[in-house]
């Protein structure tokens, strides 16, 4: 079965919505049934069409939020209350493609391209609010305000790893 792109190119409705994606670039294909199906790959690769106000969950086996074009920056900002990405679905961010977290909500992140770049930058102080930062490999890692664990396992930075306003940073010391 061959897997079927999805592209954030109609009328911005944010993405979780399925009227935002087209099979096609230009945005005059169809949209998707549900974001429930096999295979479905959702690129994210226009700039004005990346609001999130609601919960994005891309579930279908084989499928992905892909972030990016590996030429254009692309920043996707998941705001502080109920808009997250769920945290079942795969993401892959390519070169030149942001993900910044402003809760802690965090979903699956998987391929992380060089020039990528993650921050999470949720604000809380309450052991409630702690966000801990997968296990994977990042090319650039900013953690920003709140309270930060790493995950047990092997994190690697490859590029820049910040620390900007970290009120408590703790987690699994070795191997990271």
């Amino acid at each position: 079965q061959d897997k079927v792109s999805y592209y954030n190119t109609k009328a911005n409705l944010g993405l979780e919505n399925l009227g935002t994606w087209s099979t096609t670039v230009d945005g005059t294909g169809p949209s998707p049934v549900s974001f429930s199906s096999w295979g479905g790959e959702f690129h994210v690769i226009n700039q004005a069409n990346t609001s999130l106000s609601g919960v994005l969950s891309i579930a279908g086996v084989g499928s992905r939020l892909v972030i990016g074009d590996n030429v254009n920056p692309i920043n996707i900002t998941v705001p502080t209350g109920t808009a997250y990405i769920g945290e079942t679905t795969w993401v892959d961010i390519l070169n030149e493609g942001q993900l910044v977290f402003q809760n802690n909500a965090v979903p699956t992140l998987k391929q992380l391209a060089n020039g990528s770049y993650v921050e999470f930058a949720q604000n809380g102080t309450t052991i409630s609010d702690t966000i801990t930062i997968p296990v994977t490999r990042y090319y650039d890692l900013k953690l920003t305000g709140g309270l930060k664990n790493i995950a047990l396992g092997t994190t690697t930075v490859a590029n820049n790893f910040i620390a900007d306003g970290v009120a408590n940073f703790g987690g699994t010391i070795a191997p990271n």
